[in-house]
């Protein structure tokens, strides 16, 4: 990797860090959200998605926390899977 590159990564996180302020638990979240969803979706999206926990992680994110936020992606993208519940019309 060039120097380029973790000059941008750093920056990156400089500025989550900033954004985030002391809440590293919603960085752990959009880490764990943005793995979840993207597993099963094509190498593309999961790339981008451990591009941005990794940058998260850099920032300051709770690694303890990321496992059960990736659970709760996994479940969002299921859930976005499934196909509308049609239960008629109430009367």
């Amino acid at each position: 990797m060039s120097r380029a590159d973790e000059a941008q990564k750093a920056a990156g996180a400089a500025e989550l860090r900033e954004i985030a302020g002391s809440r590293a638990d919603l960085l752990a979240e959009v880490a764990g959200i943005g793995l979840g969803t993207a597993e099963g979706k094509g190498p593309e999206y999961l790339a981008q998605g451990q591009a941005v926990a990794e940058l998260c992680r850099l920032a300051g994110a709770y690694e303890d926390l990321i496992p059960a936020w990736i659970e709760e992606g996994r479940r969002r993208a299921g859930a976005a899977r499934r196909p509308p519940f049609s239960g008629g019309v109430r009367q």
